[in-house]
């Protein structure tokens, strides 16, 4: 089953430089509505570190976007899936780490365009959790939702899967809301397809194969059911 493409926002991140905090802002309200930016040099880890302006930041390539808060609605869909996910966390004893945004992850901090993603959850497994420290998570996590919205759906498929793959992501899932379909993506080699739930089909992920997931129960106002068997 084919899944509704959202329509393509204008993605024109900015390079930020050594600038101050005021002036990233700035420059981000900039590429937002498309004007021109300075043409600065890609930001550096350590710049990104030092910004103070509590604006929230995704830095694609170097390029560093300021994103807008999302909507109510956006979300009670990442809380029901927290709450679902921390449920058989706990219940089947998978363990790992299970964290909601906003915190950085950082895939590349020393490259010439530095890469630091927010993905909406993000699971590591236990004997991983190392990567896991005070300020971000340094590495690829093991899995990866990112919860569509009509602003940022274009980039999330493109521009953000791209990268979890280049960088070891094993598990990614989209979840769009306006079309109430979860896509549990592939690994990367070829010739692999999504597979793609919705409605009442239940929905067992290849990371965690003990849930059994109504895709009903994530969306505000349905109702669904979510079983975990322990065990794992």
């Amino acid at each position: 089953m084919g899944v509704p493409q959202s329509p393509r926002p204008d993605p024109r991140p900015l390079a930020l430089g050594n600038v101050p905090a005021t002036r990233a802002g700035r420059e981000s309200e900039d590429a937002r509505q498309g004007r021109p930016g300075s043409g600065s040099p890609p930001v550096t880890y350590t710049e990104y570190a030092a910004l103070d302006d509590a604006r929230r930041y995704q830095v694609f390539s170097g390029l560093l976007v300021a994103e807008p808060a999302p909507s109510p609605g956006h979300q009670r869909v990442v809380g029901n899936l927290l709450r679902i996910l921390t449920d058989h966390i706990e219940k089947a004893g998978v363990g790992g780490v299970l964290l909601l945004s906003p915190v950085d992850v950082v895939l590349d901090a020393d490259g010439p365009q530095i890469e630091i993603l927010q993905p909406d959850l993000l699971w590591i497994r236990a004997e991983r959790a190392a990567i896991v420290q005070e300020t971000a998570v340094f590495g690829a996590p093991d899995l990866a939702v990112e919860v569509l919205s009509p602003s940022s759906a274009w980039r999330d498929r493109q521009e953000k899967v791209r990268r979890y793959r280049e960088f070891g992501v094993p598990h990614i899932w989209l979840v769009d809301p306006r079309s109430r379909v979860f896509e549990e993506l592939p690994p990367a080699e070829p010739g692999g397809s999504p597979l793609v739930h919705h409605g009442r089909e239940v929905f067992r992920p290849r990371c965690f194969p003990q849930l059994s997931l109504e895709p009903a129960a994530v969306w505000p106002g349905e109702s669904g059911c979510t079983t975990s068997r322990a065990g794992v």
